[in-house]
């Protein structure tokens, strides 16, 4: 009999279980020694694996950092600002979740969360502006890059599709010296910075006037060329591992239902 304790926890005063419960009723399987040694045995061939996937990836985390590092440190310094063009979303409506903006909508509508979420060029959304919608708001084109000025500051994704976005997200649009990859994966690296130096208010944010005069590592486009193109296929083979990874924890329970 297996029992998620979860479920049965008292709710008077907050969840919890009672010892005598505990003792009396909560039935644990006991299978032959045999089979607990096998079941121990497989389990821990996973959490080996579990293991040495991790020292994998962050073997290769580490890698992508030093490729980066040996292009950043011995390019230019320019202003974000000479090479990108910034626009701040719009979306002008209070109260914000006014329905007769999102009825029937059919224009992306994306937050600042999707933009934290996603990863790289897979933004994903759940919100979409219909016709009244989209005139309070704009619609930007890909491909630009998206990099969040409040809540989550400093967060950056690749649009890959027409939408709309509110003002506390900032459109970045690459001159032609510079490849889109590249540019946010190296705003990427400053999202700490940004977070550091964002003014202290009731809640913290930033503006185009501190974006626009970050310095931004400028090699030649074929070096930037290069250099993502290594960082990404780094970073397709870590999604492969990390996938493996998440699958871990069902092999477990499919091992104990198979024997228990």
């Amino acid at each position: 009999m297996v029992i998620n304790l979860e479920s049965i926890g008292s709710k008077a005063f907050g969840k919890s279980l009672n010892s005598a419960f505990l003792r009396d009723e909560v039935k644990i399987p006991i299978p032959p020694i045999e089979v607990q040694e096998q079941i121990i045995k497989e389990i821990e061939v996973l959490e080996n694996r579990e293991q040495e996937l991790r020292n994998i990836v962050e073997t290769m985390q580490n890698n992508i950092e030093e490729k980066l590092n040996n292009s950043l440190n011995t390019a230019p310094k320019i202003k974000l600002s000479q090479v990108a063009s910034l626009k701040r979303g719009r979306f002008s409506h209070r109260p914000r979740n006014a329905p007769h903006l999102y009825e029937n909508g059919t224009y992306p509508f994306i937050q600042t969360g999707d933009v934290a979420n996603g990863k790289g060029r897979n933004i994903q959304y759940s919100q979409y502006l219909n016709e009244e919608g989209l005139k309070v708001s704009k619609l930007f084109q890909p491909e630009t890059i998206l990099i969040t000025i409040a809540a989550n500051i400093g967060s950056t994704a690749i649009l890959t599709y027409p939408a709309c976005f509110p003002d506390s997200i900032v459109s970045i649009k690459p001159s032609e010296t510079m490849n889109i990859d590249y540019l946010e994966y190296y705003l990427r690296t400053q999202q700490q910075y940004l977070n550091d130096i964002a003014p202290q208010k009731a809640q913290k944010n930033i503006n185009l006037k501190i974006i626009e005069p970050l310095l931004v590592a400028s090699p030649e486009k074929t070096e930037q060329d290069k250099v993502i193109n290594e960082v990404l296929e780094i970073e397709q083979e870590i999604n492969n591992f990390e996938k493996e990874m998440s699958a871990i924890p069902q092999q477990k329970e499919t091992i104990l239902k198979k024997y228990l």
